[in-house]
């Protein structure tokens, strides 16, 4: 527990520092997957692929970094996860996406709690996880579709945009309850803020 708590300390002021920031004019999306997953971060990419104005690619790793390991929560720490996919971005407008099976987390001793997914605000870099998307009855088909949702509420954080109120839309908060299923979309107003941005990705099913 020691262990985690000094690590949240550490990477803590980075967080801090890239939150404050602006994000750079989309240029490309970076996927990258580490290990063996369930669903196929291939489709993924192909997803994103149709809905983006920009080039998605691909990479592999074959494992989570040891330094964003929790022994005491048998977790990886999502904020650690995110100074390490920081390190990967090639150019400005680069934007990292990092895909894993494995179980993530924020916080600290008896506040830390598994999550789904996290990322900068603004920022552009994200972590999303395949580990709690699936429930009792949840197909393959299913799963894949609410990592793309999940994909695409935490690359909205990277642009910028906050939890929305909106029920219907893509950046709504989870709250720890499963809000991934449906053909969902930004609202009106958060695509107005992503379009005055110039970074809106293509349409989708609107709400």
């Amino acid at each position: 527990m020691q262990k985690c708590l000094s690590l949240l300390l550490i990477i803590a002021f980075n967080h801090n520092a890239q939150k404050i920031s602006n994000p750079a004019a989309l240029q490309s999306i970076k996927i990258i997957a580490f290990g063996k997953t369930d669903l196929d971060a291939g489709v993924l990419q192909q997803q994103l692929n149709k809905l983006s104005r920009v080039p998605v690619t691909i990479s592999y790793e074959n494992k989570l970094p040891a330094t964003a390991w929790c022994e005491a929560r048998n977790r990886y720490l999502a904020d650690s996860l995110l100074v390490y996919l920081q390190q990967h971005k090639k150019m400005k407008g680069e934007y990292v996406l990092g895909f894993t099976a494995k179980d993530i987390s924020i916080g600290a001793g008896s506040s830390n709690w598994g999550i789904m997914g996290l990322g900068y605000c603004p920022g552009s870099v994200c972590i999303v996880s395949e580990y709690r998307l699936k429930h009792k009855n949840t197909g393959l088909l299913q799963r894949q579709e609410r990592l793309l949702q999940l994909a695409l509420h935490e690359l909205g954080h990277n642009f910028s945009l906050p939890h929305c109120p909106n029920v219907n839309c893509l950046m709504v908060a989870a709250k720890g309850k499963m809000t991934l299923d449906g053909h969902k979309y930004y609202c009106s107003k958060c695509s107005a803020v992503l379009t005055k941005k110039g970074i809106l990705l293509l349409d989708r099913q609107r709400v």
